[in-house]
């Protein structure tokens, strides 16, 4: 009997965004699921058993809404998948054509969509309202159709339970080989340092990490190390 062919979809993320292929497509591979991922990416290949077929990401949001999403849409159908697992909301048309063929979809929701739109200094101020609340419109009479639901935290799950009640949880935690490395120093060596790795925005309290660290002994000699984003303007001046 030939392997489930699973198909992963995104126009946002890299083909190689660690949730989608790490955590899942390498999980799926590795458990014996015929596994593809269709995304930005510079050439088809094959890596850990999983197939990349790339397209390309345009840098217009427009662009990438559009002849980003219909590149994604004209390689998903001609694979012929058992199941389609798309993770950006721009998709959801992409989505619910795949779902009016007969094909199992899953909606992964990295996200929660219509409370980051309040955030996106892109958009004019007076929009974020009401984008943020066409965005909860359509995922909401979107859901009910697909197949299952994929939740990264339990607020977001909580949020979409009732309009799917096939929605379980994976979390973004990291695995532990990506922690602890083959020269791992003893505790005892190491220095009083916390770390925060990612998007480095307000609503992903920097400016409490700051604070937090200003409120420590100086005796202690702690350090805040962070990777990701630039640094918004004044976040550095908090801890004063």
């Amino acid at each position: 009997m030939p392997a489930l062919k699973i198909v992963h979809l995104t126009s946002v993320h890299s083909a190689l965004d660690p949730r989608i292929f790490k955590k899942e497509c390498r999980s799926l591979a590795r458990a014996g699921f015929d596994v593809t991922v269709i995304g930005p990416h510079p050439e088809s290949t094959v890596t850990e058993q999983v197939r990349i077929r790339p397209v390309k990401k345009y840098r217009s949001r427009i662009a990438r809404m559009t002849r980003t999403a219909w590149h994604v849409f004209r390689q998903a159908r001609s694979l012929d998948a058992d199941v389609y697992h798309f993770h950006d909301p721009e998709l959801i048309p992409v989505a619910l054509l795949l779902r009016s063929s007969g094909k199992k979809v899953v909606y992964d929701i990295h996200e929660d969509y219509p409370k980051d739109i309040l955030y996106k200094s892109y958009l004019p101020r007076w929009s974020r309202h009401f984008i943020a609340s066409l965005a909860e419109f359509v995922e909401r009479v979107s859901c009910p159709y697909f197949s299952a639901l994929v939740s990264v935290t339990p607020a977001i799950a909580a949020r979409l339970q009732s309009a799917n009640e096939r929605i379980v949880i994976v979390y973004n935690y990291p695995y532990p080989e990506e922690l602890i490395g083959d020269e791992t120093p003893e505790w005892s060596s190491r220095s009083m340092v916390a770390t925060y790795v990612g998007t480095i925005t307000p609503q992903r309290g920097i400016a409490e990490m700051v604070r937090a660290m200003d409120m420590l002994p100086a005796s202690l000699g702690a350090t805040l190390e962070i990777a990701g984003d630039p640094i918004p303007d004044g976040i550095t001046a908090l801890g004063g």
